[in-house]
């Protein structure tokens, strides 16, 4: 059995491999590149689509092999927001023509919906050429940001941790079962650990992306600002996909405490200075305003519409997350040693404090 049927066979349940001939050309081109990176930035892991609609991810331990599978539906809603948002004329204006563009409402509905088809149609895509290429790149760095936190969950060990201590062998990104108030911290601190090596490896991956490529889309916004935006619009939408259930405990960190990390690990470790200068909340013509002018949010999003979260909110979420992995880290770094010897790879964990610090 090669790879490829391997790959199927650890994720029939899920789907099976998506096969991306089957695709029209310009998203089997597209997904192609993506996924050519994926493998590329993690050659130890056996990595692929899965034909499932849904936002969601799933990294898997069989016979000591590791296995990523990325459902098609997180890719393919990226893209529908990334898309949507810059064929809004009220959006990045900063950006190309945007008077060239209008909102496509009925691709809003079928958002609003949790509908985001693999077949066209594509009118909602931006009309001005340079918008429709700042789409594209920010699409790209949003990609950018989930593949590295769904190889962050291989390649920090939360595999082995959650199979040594619960006995399950698949790290399922969203999660539809409950938990107790117990696990869902810890799951909610890997959440933040994979987060955190996801936003460096993305903003130095990005950057080199930028200096090596034509990028000159985005230039308007500058190519940590560009990040920025990208970063806000993967939570957001990571929110809008999964939304909270209020009658379980979350196994993610909110989408405020994940951007207000976010903009701390840039510019503690990222070294972009830049980003001091910006609002959690973002600009009139940003994500947050976007999200809430066509209503794509949840209960929590409308609570958060006056602005974020309040700062001990925040601190109380990111200090529990402190707290935790401090009690697990060490268990992760042995499962990392062994893989290092295993792999020859190994990747930095955050320092050791309490992340908001």
């Amino acid at each position: 059995m090669d790879d490829a049927e391997r790959f199927g066979d650890v994720f029939r349940a899920h789907g099976g491999a998506l096969d991306l001939t089957q695709l029209p050309p310009p998203m089997s081109i597209g997904l192609g590149e993506q996924l050519a990176f994926l493998r590329a930035a993690a050659p130890d892991v056996t990595s692929g689509f899965i034909l499932n609609r849904a936002f969601n991810a799933v990294a898997s331990l069989r016979d000591g092999r590791e296995f990523l599978g990325i459902f098609v539906g997180a890719p393919l809603l990226l893209a529908r927001f990334a898309y949507c948002f810059l064929s809004d004329p009220f959006t990045l204006t900063q950006i190309g023509d945007s008077s060239a563009e209008s909102v496509r409402y009925d691709t809003i509905a079928a958002l609003r919906q949790r509908k985001w088809p693999i077949e066209g149609p594509w009118e909602y895509l931006p009309r001005d050429t340079l918008r429709f290429h700042a789409a594209q790149q920010l699409c790209f760095c949003m990609n950018l940001v989930l593949f590295f936190h769904e190889i962050g969950h291989i390649e920090l060990c939360h595999l082995e941790y959650l199979e040594r201590e619960t006995g399950v062998r698949d790290y399922v990104e969203m999660r539809a079962s409950s938990a107790s108030q117990e696990e869902a911290l810890i799951v909610r601190t890997l959440e933040w650990d994979a987060d955190h090596t996801a936003l460096l490896s993305s903003l130095k991956a990005w950057k080199w992306f930028c200096r090596r490529y034509d990028y000159s889309a985005i230039s308007a916004l500058g190519v940590a600002n560009a990040w920025w935006t990208a970063v806000q619009l993967l939570f957001w939408t990571m929110a809008f996909a999964d939304p909270h259930d209020e009658g379980r405990p979350p196994t993610h960190p909110s989408p405020w405490t994940r951007i207000v990390n976010a903009r701390m690990v840039a510019q503690s470790f990222g070294f972009v200075p830049e980003l001091e200068s910006q609002p959690v909340t973002g600009s009139a013509d940003g994500v947050l305003d976007w999200l809430l002018r066509h209503r794509l949010y949840d209960v929590g999003m409308v609570t958060a519409a006056a602005g974020p979260k309040s700062v001990n909110a925040v601190v109380q979420e990111l200090a529990e997350i402190g707290d935790c992995y401090r009690a697990i880290v060490d268990r992760l770094g042995r499962f990392q040693e062994a893989r290092e010897k295993r792999t020859g790879r190994r990747i930095q964990r955050p320092p050791l404090g309490t992340p908001i610090a």
